[in-house]
């Protein structure tokens, strides 16, 4: 495991995920690791706009016209505020908004029969001041795993005016899991984007 993190810039969990243990010298040098992938990231992007891409309160606000489903910032909002919110939905998807791999998300279910001040508490203690309107999938989509929400996740780059297509996935959340990041045992499958 440190020699993959010397040798190919490879994080503890993606010796796990991705079975770095079990793949050829030849093999691993085909991945862009997290290591080279923040090396990249800092190359491509500006310094000046990667906080949108961080911080996911900024991000909604940023691109509102194209955010399809409700949600607010319990930071900047009142608890009565928080509570119209809750009530209006069945379900809810609670993160930090500073979060990362999923690690913070949590989905909120039944809220029409849990104590709203309880919940309210649980997500000031826990730092998920993001709530979101529960997404669910289209049916297609759905028959790869009904529990998670499963999304595409698409790399680009813009080179001088064009964008360019690197990859896309579709990611698929792990049996049973609410969500679909990989880190949480979900798995991603490439599209072809030619196709």
């Amino acid at each position: 495991m440190v020699w993959c993190a010397v040798r190919y810039g490879a994080m503890w969990t993606e010796y796990d995920d991705l079975d770095f243990f079990a793949r050829s010298e030849r093999n691993r040098e085909t991945y862009i690791t997290t290591f080279f992938n923040f090396k990249l990231y800092n190359k491509l992007n500006n310094k000046d706009y990667r906080n949108i891409f961080h911080e996911k309160t900024i991000f909604l606000e940023r691109f509102k016209k194209y955010i399809k489903r409700a949600w607010i910032d319990t930071n900047r909002c009142s608890d009565t505020e928080i509570k119209d919110f809750l009530s209006l939905h069945d379900t809810v998807v609670a993160k930090a908004s500073h979060g990362d791999s999923g690690k913070e998300v949590k989905v909120i279910e039944n809220l029409n029969v849990k104590n709203l001040d309880s919940i309210i508490s649980y997500l000031k203690s826990n730092n998920l001041n993001l709530i979101e309107e529960q997404i669910v999938n289209c049916d297609e989509v759905r028959t790869l795993n009904k529990s998670s929400l499963n999304t595409l996740r698409i790399v680009t780059v813009k080179k001088n005016d064009n964008i360019e297509l690197l990859f896309a996935g579709i990611r698929i959340g792990g049996k049973n899991a609410k969500i679909d990041n990989i880190s949480q045992g979900g798995r991603v499958a490439r599209i072809n984007i030619s196709t």
